[in-house]
């Protein structure tokens, strides 16, 4: 009883679907789609007077395109002495394979970090 009920209702949805793609629409309407925008920036945290206790900081990275680099003995001695803690023979080893398009230098610089990395004049590609 219960397979004849469920090959009833598989029968009838069926035949649903074939009346639904033969009637067909006639048209087609297009309309243009609008990139949908978001705001990743979470609202900022206060306590109860109002007072700021946690926000979004905005910080940048530095990453190398090997590809794109010219001289890679430069860009690895010019950033290891720009940047305190970064390994200037590791950074001239991931540089050197010219079928990579990215590698990751620093991950959030300093403000005063950012600005001495962009005063260096290195090509950004």
């Amino acid at each position: 009883m219960v397979a004849v009920l469920m090959a009833s209702a598989f029968l009838a949805e069926g035949a649903q679907l074939t009346l639904l793609g033969l009637k067909g629409q006639g048209q087609v309407r297009s309309e243009p789609v609008q990139p949908v925008t978001r705001n990743v920036a979470r609202p900022d945290i206060v306590d109860r007077t109002g007072r700021l206790l946690a926000t979004d900081v905005a910080m940048p990275s530095l990453f190398v395109d090997p590809s794109r680099v010219v001289d890679r003995d430069e860009v690895a001695e010019k950033l290891a002495e720009a940047l305190p803690g970064i390994d200037q023979r590791g950074l001239l080893a991931d540089i050197q394979d010219k079928t990579r398009h990215f590698v990751w230098v620093k991950r959030g610089l300093t403000p005063s970090e950012a600005k001495t990395v962009h005063d260096l004049g290195l090509p950004a590609g």
